[in-house]
């Protein structure tokens, strides 16, 4: 298994826009997703550089503001996913309180086009954890809540979820075979604070990024600690 941990720095210093954005492990995985830490200060806005063949996730999961483009306005007040229609529609986030995101952007492969062409979800897609499906799953223990958020093959080969544990923990099932191909970047929001087996501690907002199979143990901190997370199918994974 191998495990990269990036901490929150504690002190956010904004350019002259309001806006800092940096780069969440770089190097840790070279298969074309990179992942980045933005921070948007109050009354500020910010237009997200647009991508012709790459997929864009944003994950919000601190402060309140908004999302306009050229045909809809899109609140955030919640746990919110959204990913752009690559180049061909121009967005803006706007911050209402401070807010930080996780930008994740994904060089779409010769299987992501495929699979792509073949469906996927209508972008832009918006959509609040409230609007998601809640699914139950052998592996966690009664206080753990979840959802889908992206199934496979909806955006290629990314799949993302949110995960609320109050005390409570979840053994990963992993298909053996695929343990080599499928990986893990777990973004923690709302005051969390995560353990993993082997021990692991992740205070307050980190990200982690793992590979294989191996054991997770979320600890209560308050009453909401939830974690957004992001998967990667193995692109030699076929799903019928």
């Amino acid at each position: 298994m191998a495990l990269y941990l990036d901490r929150k720095k504690q002190n956010v210093i904004y350019d002259s826009q309001g806006f800092l954005i940096s780069e969440l492990l770089p190097g840790s995985y070279r298969k074309g997703i990179h992942f980045y830490r933005c921070s948007l200060k109050a009354g500020y806005s910010h237009c997200p550089e647009l991508y012709k063949d790459k997929i864009v996730l944003l994950l919000f999961g601190f402060g309140k503001g908004y999302i306009t483009d050229e045909r809809n306005a899109y609140h955030i007040e919640e746990v919110v996913f959204y990913a752009p229609d690559f180049d061909h529609v121009p967005y803006t986030v706007h911050a209402v309180d401070d807010m930080e995101f996780v930008m994740a952007v994904v060089d779409m492969n010769q299987w992501d086009w495929e699979v792509y062409r073949e469906s996927h979800a209508r972008l832009p897609f918006f959509r609040p954890i409230s609007k998601c499906t809640m699914y139950v799953q052998s592996c966690k223990g009664p206080g753990v809540t979840s959802w889908n958020v992206l199934l496979g093959r909806q955006l290629g080969r990314i799949m993302a979820g949110v995960v609320r544990a109050n005390g409570d923990g979840t053994v990963e099932k992993v298909i053996p075979q695929y343990i080599s191909g499928i990986t893990v970047w777990v973004n923690l929001i709302l005051n969390s604070q995560w353990e993993m087996k082997p021990r692991v501690c992740i205070p307050e907002t980190g990200v982690l990024y793992l590979q294989g199979r191996t054991t997770l143990l979320w600890r209560k901190m308050e009453k909401r600690c939830i974690i957004s997370g992001l998967n990667t199918l193995p692109e030699r994974r076929i799903l019928l």
